[in-house]
């Protein structure tokens, strides 16, 4: 039951009885303003309960993580720098007044600059554009260049190596690399996302491997920039001359000496690739669909927490696609990662783990999440852009779930792809965000499910799905993950560091389940308060549980002084009787 009208929310009650009872409140904020919150107070009173109120105890609180997760933080914080880097693409197209290029089309009308010919030819030397300097400023006026070699050219994808990073990746290292991206990575996210426009017709997508991205992390700063998709290379070089017109994306080079920044080894470099590369190119199939292909001019991409979360929605596509594993099959670590099957397990730490690491994140603070991002709409800094990463991909995975048709598609078990397709383009209007999702589900879920009830429906899903409970909505399910136990398996596994000893797992995956609602026992004397402050879109979970006989309470939400929530708010409490 989910309450919506402020009188209900300010005033309701949950029935007592014999034998144990459980249930799970959401107070919830549906708020769509980025960067917002409210104060809210919730008040539970035991029928018989003397009038005297007492603060509930100790509010759960989200861990500070600890040095145990830092071997996987230097790849999650460097995800950080993309958004200072769409900030600064953003700010130089709009300050040349930059128009998108025009696919090349076979008689030579549109683009007439293409970084290589058509296709590239293994063994060619071909220069390319840099506009982005080492501290990810951006200047359409640049001048600088890479030199590179094509070492790698399939039907889909050709990879390119920067001069200043030859002699550590091995062919059968680009050989390995480049079957990825032509027979995984190319199939499966533009049957999800869409094609790409080919604007400088020749034929493929361009993996540029340079030293160029080793400079711009800073020498000792903990993490490490493992590549981005610029922006401007999809924009005319008449308005923005350091444009190659062309699709490509660039990622880390190996430097184990440490030449151009902290060493990269090569071990590391080709699990970076590995993982990058499918975040990256989604990144470039999202913003082709709505500026290139669809014509909606410089400002139509994605909102950032949406853009983010299907990138690394792409990432889990990817690995499922490796691993031989489908959708709808509800499933934990013992599936995605079996006892003795290297190839399984590499795939789970190069495209799930981190995800699952985000999404432990969000769900160990929920309401403190900027899940729609910061007070500009943009990706907050530090921690918060974790935690919205985490919250944005298991949105995208919830709804995939629950509103992709039925069927098969690339991956088998739904047939989903359609779904995300629509979501891709952002329809006519260039819709983005949380409109482009109740579009989406509409349009191709066949549903007219307003934001309030999706948010509904997702936070209740994390709440209860696989938690034993008969009788649950199946709107209230995770259909292809089975988070309950998945998290439950990872508490339990050894990890171990960069020199192979066994630590701990990172302090994120320590509990059996890593949403810990705020507790309360229900008897004849309980009174108490609770406080909290909600971000937009998000929820604050307490659960209540008594046994032997437990009286009915009254329950009451309201703002931090006492009085009703704000209606900006767009409040909502959701009661599900678990017990």
């Amino acid at each position: 039951m989910t309450l919506t009208d402020a009188a209900e929310i300010r005033s309701f009650q949950i029935d007592g009885g014999t034998g144990e009872r459980e249930y799970q409140i959401i107070v919830q904020s549906a708020s769509e303003s980025f960067g917002g919150s409210v104060g809210a107070r919730l008040q539970i009173t035991a029928a018989a309960a003397s009038a005297s109120v007492v603060d509930a105890g100790p509010r759960r609180r989200a861990p500070a993580f600890s040095a145990t997760s830092a071997s996987f933080e230097r790849r999650q914080q460097a995800l950080l720098m993309e958004d200072r880097l769409r900030r600064n693409t953003r700010r130089e197209l709009q300050r040349v007044n930059a128009r998108p290029a025009v696919p090349r089309s076979r008689s030579g009308v549109g683009a007439q600059f293409s970084v290589a010919s058509s296709p590239p030819i293994v063994g060619e030397n071909v220069s390319f554009k840099l506009a982005v300097t080492t501290d990810l400023q951006v200047d359409c006026n640049s001048t600088d260049t890479i030199d590179t070699v094509i070492k790698w050219v399939g039907n889909d994808f050709a990879i390119a190596e920067d001069v200043q990073s030859a002699g550590h990746f091995t062919q059968q290292d680009y050989d390995d690399l480049g079957q990825l991206l032509d027979q995984t990575i190319y199939p499966v996210e533009t049957a999800y996302f869409g094609d790409p426009a080919d604007i400088d017709g020749n034929d493929v997508v361009i993996a540029l491997v340079t030293a160029e991205v080793n400079r711009m992390t800073p020498r000792g700063a903990g993490f490490l920039i493992a590549g981005f998709f610029f922006d401007g290379d999809i924009f005319d070089a008449s308005s923005c001359a350091a444009s190659n017109e062309g699709e490509l994306f660039y990622l880390i080079g190996p430097d184990p000496g440490g030449v151009y920044s902290d060493p990269v080894s090569i071990q590391e470099a080709v699990s970076l690739a590995r993982t990058t590369v499918g975040h990256e190119f989604l990144h470039l199939l999202n913003t082709q669909q709505r500026i290139t292909i669809g014509g909606g001019g410089a400002l139509a991409d994605e909102d950032s927490w949406l853009d983010e979360g299907l990138a690394h929605f792409a990432e889990e596509l990817v690995g499922l696609s490796v691993a031989g594993l489908g959708l709808r099959d509800n499933l934990d670590l013992f599936d995605v990662a079996p006892v003795g099957d290297v190839t399984a397990g590499v795939a789970f730490n190069d495209f799930q783990l981190l995800n699952l690491q985000r999404v432990a994140r969000f769900m160990l603070d929920p309401e403190g999440t900027q899940a729609l991002g910061s007070s500009t709409g943009g990706d907050p800094s530090g921690e918060e852009s974790l935690k919205m990463r985490g919250f944005a991909y298991m949105m995208a995975r919830w709804l995939g779930d629950q509103f992709g048709p039925a069927g098969s598609g690339p991956l088998p078990g739904a047939a989903e792809q359609s779904f995300f397709q629509e979501l891709s383009t952002g329809g006519p209007l260039f819709l983005s965000g949380t409109s482009n999702v109740e579009r989406a589900v509409l349009t191709v879920g066949g549903q007219a499910r307003s934001w309030d009830e999706l948010l509904d429906d997702f936070l209740g899903m994390i709440a209860v799905d696989d938690n034993g409970t008969a009788g649950i909505d199946p709107s209230l399910s995770s259909l292809t993950w089975n988070y309950r136990d998945l998290f439950l398996q990872l508490s339990e596994e050894e990890f171990v560091d960069g020199n192979g000893n066994p630590v701990p797992p990172p302090t994120e995956l320590q509990n059996p389940y890593p949403l810990i609602p705020d507790f309360v026992s229900l008897n004849a004397t309980t009174n108490v308060s609770r406080p909290f402050t909600i971000n937009s879109s998000t929820g604050a979970f307490v659960q209540i549980s008594g046994s032997g006989t437990t009286p009915d309470a009254l329950l009451g939400v309201t703002s931090s002084s006492g009085g009703d929530l704000p209606s900006s708010s767009r409040p909502q409490v959701t009661i599900i009787r678990t017990k």
